[in-house]
């Protein structure tokens, strides 16, 4: 499978490249979507097209109707589907009862299982060659281009070619995909002009030779508009571009076409007489007559719409209307418009909202915006969703609009955009909220929300500044608002100090939640207080860690929350790894990865993913681990996940000082140490600068045992066992390579004994090699502690460790 992206400037050919190619693959299936102007407000309608293709389903049928044909369809083609069918039926415009398996999954995880679904109901409809041809990909609505951006990372096991046909300087998921083949098409040389001149001219849209000559000497380039040229004549004049030729072509129509052209444009790139007629209050435009002198610009389909043979003679016809008439004509039709869907305005709510917007009528526009936008959010679209909620707003400044209902909006926004990734967006939507709320419940809710964004994007301090705000003000709440409010405060508040490297603060916020839960009996806030307790202690290295985390795990599934069932299972695995059990540890991180995967949490199964690669490094399967690291950071990469891309990058950079690239490593190392401190991740700062020294001692770079002892005192004072562990190791080699045996002998021992009390196995067995080698070194016999350590290791499934270099390289 490919992606291609075909590039080029208005009228420079892409549609007719790709007829051309088709026509002479006549074995292939092929299917058509395309962007628009105005669809693009409309989530997944480009996707909608193909679907409905496919399944037989005509594009206008009603979503209750087209419901039971997708319920039909799907129960004939694969059962297993059924299942999923509401986030189908979503992608399918489609009106379908919900089922347990999509209720499990939360709302910020259903968009990335929607595609992940669809993907895999294409791949049963199109088991052979089939290409899917997407035109105006610059125009796509957001929806649509996240799931044809998924179908692109999956392509290759499949035989498809997607073709994205798209304007220069215009952006779109083929642009984005790694993959992609670019096929810019360029301006025509003089060879190709003359060739194109004289075959229209043969054609009869123009006069002469003569006419190629004057073609050639203006150094036209671009097909349309030298089509164009021929066809307007020498009365053309000498336009500038193919906008201004358009123009004057359009100026040739007498007074009252030349009107009729620009006031269609207001419909869009597909008229439909009707509703023009219906706006205008025109009977004569329903009779065919009436759009013959419009032949050149305008043709009928099948299903007797009027569809522009360009995308550029609307845009130069809309470009056409004064201002003033614009408004009027965007009045009339989301009038008809409005008329037409009666009691059901929220199916034509997208439709509405543009025209009513365009036409400034404030309060129509804020009604059909806010409800377009509910619409959006419920099909987890939440671009589009945050891009009506802004429309909203904006009509709310310039229409009178009681103040709880702007709040609403506002937090809504905030919602959206911040499950799209858009902070800075969420961050001013919220705080607008909070400023038009008067509810007090409301008001700490949303201080919460704003401190959790500050947290999300690495604003620890302000974060609990916010938090610790919401604190004071749940003082003024009734009892059980006040528990559930203060207790989710509290989990904020632990789940902030935990990525912040404090882990004894994690516990004791974590502790606070889960009282204000028992007092509410809330099973969901137990649960995740539960599992902040896990981490927490399993940072610790505690043994209370265990069965916290066994208890989240079984709230979690008492309360059907998979997203927590997901997190606990990768948790189990974290402390199975620490304790040696790394092949049970893979297991669990599998499961995790599978539950995200059911759940369509693509950047949590990347953190899967991203753990067993750290073990498989460990183990010594390092081609296997890179893979997988390389896999992780390009999903974290298109999340933006700020924290996730540093994680992948320093472990990433570990690898390479394995393997002996340490340039590589030292760039990678470097890179991530500066994420993290830009994050404000302590423990991931502390984790880095020991990733770093490690490095540094397997290049056999000169001794750092300043910098090992300093890191001692800061792992000490972050109660980080584990990295105490693998420096007190660096601290022995160092105090050894300074002919310090005893005291490095010592320091072993205690490295040793940590390994032991903690209960990490790797590190102890690394710890016995140390020694051993320091007794070879003093003439002792090493074999004790390499026996013991080559027994932990084979029992670790480690095939082998890095060499030491004892020289500086070079």
């Amino acid at each position: 499978g490919s992606v291609v992206d075909l590039v080029g400037e208005p009228g420079i050919g892409k549609s007719r490249l790709v007829t051309e190619v088709l026509e002479r693959n006549p074995d292939v299936t092929v299917l058509h979507t395309r962007g628009g102007l105005y669809s693009r407000a409309s989530p997944y309608l480009a996707v909608k097209t193909l679907l409905r293709e496919l399944a037989g389903v005509g594009f206008s049928t009603q979503p209750d109707e087209a419901g039971v044909a997708l319920t039909r369809w799907l129960e004939g083609l694969d059962p297993d589907l059924v299942r999923w069918l509401p986030l189908i039926a979503i992608a399918f415009d489609a009106d379908v009862a919900t089922t347990p398996e999509v209720e499990q999954i939360s709302a910020a995880n259903r968009a990335s299982k929607l595609r992940q679904v669809v993907g895999d109901l294409l791949t049963i409809l199109l088991p052979e060659a089939s290409v899917i041809v997407i035109d105006d990909a610059h125009w796509l609505d957001e929806a649509s281009d996240e799931l044809f951006a998924a179908l692109a990372h999956r392509i290759s096991t499949r035989p498809w070619v997607v073709m994205s046909l798209r304007r220069a300087d215009t952006d779109g998921f083929a642009a984005r995909h790694a993959g992609a083949r670019a096929v810019e098409l360029g301006a025509l040389d003089s060879d190709d002009t003359r060739r194109l001149a004289s075959a229209a001219i043969v054609a009869g849209l123009g006069s002469g030779d003569d006419e190629v000559d004057d073609l050639l000497a203006r150094g036209v380039t671009n097909p349309l508009f030298l089509l164009e040229l021929v066809r307007s004549g020498p009365e053309a004049g000498t336009p500038d571009s193919v906008e201004s030729l358009v123009t004057a072509r359009i100026d040739t129509l007498d007074a009252g076409n030349r009107l009729l052209l620009r006031e269609c444009a207001v419909l869009g790139a597909i008229v439909d007489p009707a509703l023009l007629s219906e706006a205008l209050d025109d009977p004569d435009l329903q009779r065919p007559q009436r759009w013959v002198p419009l032949s050149g610009f305008v043709h009928a389909d099948d299903a007797g719409l009027y569809r522009f043979q360009h995308s550029l003679y609307r845009e130069v016809a809309y470009d056409g209307l004064s201002f003033r008439r614009r408004q009027q004509l965007h009045t009339a039709v989301g009038t008809a418009l409005e008329r037409r869907a009666g009691d059901d305005a929220e199916s034509r709510s997208e439709l509405l909202s543009l025209h009513f917007h365009r036409a400034k009528d404030w309060a129509r526009s804020w009604r059909y915006s806010s409800m377009a936008a509910d619409r959006a959010r419920a099909k987890y679209a939440n671009v589009e969703a945050a891009s009506f909620y802004e429309r909203a707003l904006e009509s709310s400044r310039r229409h009178r609009v009681p103040r709880p209902d702007v709040a609403r909006v506002a937090e809504a926004l905030g919602d959206v955009a911040e499950m799209a990734a858009h902070y800075d967006q969420a961050d001013k939507a919220i705080s607008l909220a909070r400023r038009m709320n008067d509810d007090p419940v409301a008001g700490t809710r949303l201080l919460r929300k704003e401190g959790t964004l500050r947290v999300r994007y690495g604003r620890f301090s302000q974060g609990l500044r916010f938090y610790g705000r919401g604190l004071t003000a749940v003082a003024e709440l009734a009892d059980d608002a006040r528990h559930r409010e203060e207790g989710q405060l509290c989990l904020a508040y632990a789940g902030a100090r935990f990525r912040q490297g404090k882990s004894k603060e994690c516990v004791r916020w974590a502790h606070r939640a889960e009282q204000h839960a028992e007092a509410i009996a809330d099973d969901a806030m137990l649960a995740h207080a539960y599992y902040l307790l896990g981490i927490g202690y399993n940072v610790q290295r505690s043994p209370e860690a265990s069965p916290y985390l066994h208890k989240s795990l079984a709230m979690f599934e008492q309360v059907a929350d998979l997203f927590g069932q997901a997190n606990v299972l990768n948790n189990l695995g974290v402390d199975a790894k620490d304790d040696g059990r790394w092949h049970e540890a893979i297991d669990l991180y599998t499961r995790s990865r599978d539950a995200r995967d059911l759940i369509g949490d693509v950047v949590g199964a990347a953190t899967a993913s991203n753990n067993i690669a750290e073990i498989l490094s460990d183990q010594g399967h390092l081609d296997e681990a890179e893979q997988l690291f390389d896999d992780v950071l390009r999903v974290w990469r298109r999340a933006d996940f700020a924290i996730g891309i540093a994680i992948a990058t320093s472990y990433l950079g570990r690898l390479k000082a394995r393997r002996g690239e340490f340039d590589e490593s030292r760039e990678l190392l470097a890179e991530a140490l500066e994420r993290f401190r830009d994050i404000g991740a302590a423990h991931y700062v502390l984790e880095t600068q020991v990733f770093q020294l490690e490095s540094d001692l397997l290049s056999g770079r000169p001794d750092t045992l300043a910098d090992v002892e300093a890191l001692i005192v800061t792992a000490e004072e972050m109660d980080d066992v584990l990295l105490r562990n693998i420096l007190l190791r660096m601290q022995a080699w160092g105090l050894e390579q300074r002919g310090r045996h005893e005291e490095a002998m010592a320091v072993a021992d205690a490295a040793i004994r940590a390994g032991e009390e903690a209960r990490t196995p790797f590190e102890l067995a690394l710890a016995h090699i140390l020694r051993g080698q320091l007794m070879r070194a003093n003439g002792e016999d090493r074999r004790p502690d390499h026996d013991r350590a080559r027994g932990i290791l084979e029992d670790l499934g480690v095939v082998s460790l890095p060499t030491l270099r004892t020289e500086a390289p070079g």
